[in-house]
């Protein structure tokens, strides 16, 4: 299954590791740039468990839990986004593969109820924590590989976008892609633009149209994910062979380019990373506080 391939390539990634810029956490005052034991099990949360390979250095487990189709509620979506948080402060900490602990599905996408018959403010809300755990996946300085090893719908999809590598388990009966046009929704900009980095101009806009969702051996062929491994039962460890891409995944600056501390160095990693104009435009105003959430409306 798609795990064990990630397992696997995440051996491959000590190049890449052994080049990640520093990364502390700032900690009363002072600069901590290790978590503690207790800090480091305090990642697993009830919908968000982190385990932490013992073959491979450095490299987090960050499986998702919540049954029964790991939809992105506002509680999911805070659990996540602070599990994220907290591997990013660990500097021993310089990859995640993300993956589910669902059966059949790696993320059925939004929680639709969190905008059904909700006020203004807790839409708000909700959108201000979709964005957060997009802006810290995409403008991650470490590595992060989906093992998607189930279907992806919508939200779920956006979730395997904003890694640099994914593998999916090579089962027809998965699925994958921004089906929201299905729906009666429209996709955020930054889910288009995030998609249209990924497979190109032409591909995204035939998908949005149509709400396209691509099966396994369809979205490798589109470019949407990156390799299939075969599904097995019990843990997922098949060898992806790849390892090329680990030297090149995340985009970096020496540190002379780069100004200020960490926060600083992760918005220029998001920056380089986020081509399209309006894409760098809507970052950039997502790191003012007074910035409300982005409702695919106003988009």
């Amino acid at each position: 299954m798609a795990l064990r391939g990630a397992l696997r390539f995440s051996c491959g990634l000590s190049r890449l590791l052994s080049q990640r810029l520093p990364c502390s956490s700032h900690v009363g005052g002072r600069i901590s740039p290790f978590l503690t034991t207790q800090q480091r099990n305090n990642s697993t949360t009830a919908k968000v468990k982190v385990d932490f390979d013992q073959s491979t250095v450095g490299v987090a487990l960050m499986s998702m839990q919540s049954p029964p189709v790991n939809s992105l509620s506002l509680e999911f979506l805070t659990e996540l986004s602070i599990a994220v948080e907290k591997l990013e402060m660990d500097k021993s900490c310089r990859g995640i593969i993300l993956t589910s602990g669902q059966p059949k599905v790696f993320s059925a996408g939004l929680d639709i109820m969190e905008m059904y018959g909700k006020s203004p403010e807790h839409c708000g809300e909700f959108w201000r924590a979709v964005q957060e755990i997009w802006l810290k996946l995409y403008g991650s300085n470490m590595v992060v590989i989906a093992a998607i090893n189930g279907s992806s719908p919508a939200g779920g999809c956006l979730l395997s976008l904003t890694c640099d590598y994914r593998i999916m388990a090579d089962n027809p009966r998965y699925s994958i892609g921004l089906n929201e046009t299905q729906l009666g929704i429209v996709a955020p900009f930054w889910f288009r633009d995030t998609m249209m980095n990924t497979v190109g101009h032409r591909s995204t806009e035939i998908a949005l149209q149509l709400g396209q969702l691509y099966s396994p051996a369809e979205a490798l062929e589109t470019g949407l994910v990156d390799k299939l491994v075969p599904e097995r039962p019990g843990p997922c460890h098949s060898h992806t062979g790849n390892d090329q891409m680990v030297g090149h995944s995340r985009p970096r600056q020496t540190t002379n380019q780069v100004h200020g501390e960490e926060a600083d160095r992760r918005q220029v990693n998001v920056q380089q990373r986020i081509r399209h104009p309006e894409l760098r435009q809507f970052h950039h105003q997502r790191l003012h506080p007074e910035v409300s959430g982005h409702v695919p409306g106003n988009a």
